[in-house]
């Protein structure tokens, strides 16, 4: 005696080409769904870790270098820029102003053993910086030598690890984890490093005749004091600053502007989602419909040999569920062998942070994405087969024209 699930999957094995039709069209569905919902919650991951990560409150760039500063940050481009008169000393004195540290962006050529082109070194005052420090877990950049060297996660180093910069051997002594930012494809020196590079004398295109690195700065962080609003400190150092060629922004309007981009992002993914479900939807009811018709005198034969019309409904769903299943598993399997092996470059191609989604996300995606389909059949099998299943068996056997 045939159960319901065996009369489903002979259905299925029996009817070749309708069955890889449904499966090709839950495929579909599943991965335009899950690649549009892996983008849109990487970047919001990415900004939430940009926001997290940064610990500064404001930052000072040279005068028209902030799409600079903006792309190094929380882009990965690589740049060189410099203030033409180091401001730190006005900032530290600025009310309000709780903690200051100078970086200096320096843009190198292209490293073998990097995903991404040129690479962005960044020397960091190891006295005073509170940013790469909070990373590597709080005072550890004191033991960080002239000879040694900090990676982000996106450089493909290893600790350990030897190679040149400036004509200088460095040894990787920390790989920062992912930050979600632009610092995950940069590499970090200290400034008394940078010293040792001035006083080769082989790079005066870079440094000019500069003989002390601390004098050069590209970027000043700021952290400001809990009794100070961010905007008031903010508005001090324009005040300060000006006529200097120096401007501060708050991290919160650089963020902001990141976040407006997300959300026309996620307002077009949103809708390109609405559209695939849409033609999801009106895909398998046609196909359903169309199938159920053809099925009309089959079920009239199985209602004329005693089979209720529960069962008959039962081993239907199951036959359409389990051809459902193996297109969602298909498309996710596929989605994934694809999307999380070519996060790199597809990072590199996103004008913003991109921190990947973790496996407990990509599952709730997977989750959310099979209830839809779930919905969309369950509403396509129950509207092709009520109509069929009111008449009386007699009528379903006939012939149809």
């Amino acid at each position: 005696m045939l159960t319901v699930n065996r009369f489903a999957a002979e259905n299925i094995w029996q009817q070749p080409f309708r069955s890889v039709i449904l499966i090709l069209f839950v495929f579909i569905c599943t991965v335009s769904l899950f690649v549009s919902s892996f983008l849109t919650d990487s970047m919001a991951s990415g900004i939430n870790e940009a926001r997290k990560q940064t610990y500064a409150d404001i930052i000072v760039v040279p005068s028209g270098f902030d799409e600079n500063a903006k792309g190094t940050l929380f882009e990965g481009r690589a740049c060189t820029m410099m203030f033409k008169e180091n401001p730190l000393a006005q900032v530290e004195k600025t009310e309000g102003v709780a903690k200051a540290s100078q970086q200096l962006l320096l843009e190198t050529l292209e490293l073998s053993c990097c995903t991404s082109g040129q690479v962005q070194v960044i020397a960091i005052d190891t006295r005073n910086d509170f940013t790469v420090n909070s990373w590597l877990g709080g005072n550890k950049l004191e033991s960080i030598g002239n000879t040694d060297l900090i990676v982000g996660s996106e450089i493909g180093l290893k600790k350990g690890e030897v190679f040149y910069i400036y004509g200088k051997e460095y040894r990787v002594s920390n790989v920062l984890e992912e930050t979600g930012t632009g610092y995950d494809s940069s590499v970090f020196i200290s400034y008394d490093s940078v010293n040792d590079i001035i006083e080769t004398g082989n790079y005066r295109e870079v440094f000019g005749d500069t003989k002390n690195a601390n004098e050069l700065a590209s970027m000043i962080l700021v952290k400001t004091d809990s009794d100070y609003p961010t905007e008031t400190v903010n508005e001090s150092l324009k005040d300060v600053l000006l006529g200097q060629s120096a401007s501060p922004y708050t991290v919160s309007s650089i963020i902001g502007g990141l976040s407006e981009q997300l959300d026309r992002f996620n307002a077009f993914g949103l809708l390109l989602d609405f559209f695939v479900i849409l033609l999801s939807l009106a895909a398998l009811f046609s196909f359903i419909t169309v199938t159920a018709r053809q099925r009309r005198n089959r079920v009239g034969s199985l209602l004329s040999v005693g089979i209720s019309r529960s069962k008959i409904i039962r081993i239907y769903i199951l036959e359409y569920f389990y051809l459902l299943l193996i297109g969602f598993a298909a498309g996710i399997t596929v989605a994934c062998i694809f999307v999380f092996p070519l996060y790199p470059a597809i990072r590199q191609t996103v004008s913003s942070p991109f921190h990947i989604i973790d496996l407990r996300e990509a599952l709730w995606i997977s989750v959310k994405i099979f209830l839809t389909l779930i919905l969309i059949l369950g509403i396509s099998v129950s509207s092709a087969f009520y109509e069929i299943l009111r008449h009386e068996p007699a009528q379903l056997a006939e012939e149809q024209a």
